[in-house]
């Protein structure tokens, strides 16, 4: 390494101070020793003993074996130019433009189909993805927006209907347990009517 005598001790130039790669690191060791300092004085003090052993044994390990060296340069330097390579995609979508929800509680299901016609196809799956309707991932899979907004009204119906039978419509309950007589029971048939 340059800046480095045979026995490993850092050379001095003509002037007596050390060389500007040195005094970088010297200045990054310190940077290292006050972190540790920091994280020993509080709950981490084991932590920063043994992330200071590490440090140690990689660098002893390093300064005598150069193959040992060579490998820890080559993984630091290609783990930084593969993270700038391959930026990674950010895992969450955009969010939908509209909620297919609303828009089929206040129109119906007619309306809910003009406004998804409306969209593309990575509109279709923001929607999709806010909402949670794709249980199997067929849709996020599927390349015709017309299958993606089917999809969509079907799960959007199906959601809508979920627990119909417990709702109450207009004031009365459906009674489940009348069911085969197909009785609705109004309020005023209820246990307390007179």
């Amino acid at each position: 390494m340059s800046g480095q005598n045979s026995s490993g001790d850092l050379e001095r130039d003509d002037s007596g101070s050390l060389p500007q790669a040195a005094g970088a690191l010297a200045e990054q060791v310190q940077h290292a020793a006050q972190s540790l300092l920091q994280l020993g004085s509080g709950r981490g003090g084991e932590t920063a003993i043994a992330l200071s052993r590490l440090i140690v044994a990689i660098a002893d390990e390093a300064a005598r074996n150069a193959r040992f060296a060579n490998s820890l340069r080559s993984a630091l330097s290609s783990s930084a130019a593969n993270a700038s390579a391959f930026p990674r995609r950010p895992n969450r979508r955009a969010p939908g433009i509209f909620d297919p929800f609303l828009i089929y509680g206040e129109g119906g299901e007619g309306s809910l189909r003009e406004r998804l016609a409306e969209l593309d196809l990575d509109q279709l799956r923001d929607i999709v993805a806010e909402h949670g309707r794709d249980n199997d991932r067929l849709a996020m899979k599927w390349k015709d927006p017309g299958r993606v907004a089917e999809r969509i009204v079907e799960r959007v119906i199906t959601r809508h209907a979920k627990g119909s039978a417990f709702l109450s419509y207009s004031g009365s309950i459906w009674c489940t347990y009348c069911f085969p007589h197909g009785r609705w029971l109004l309020p005023r048939d209820g246990p307390d009517a007179t």
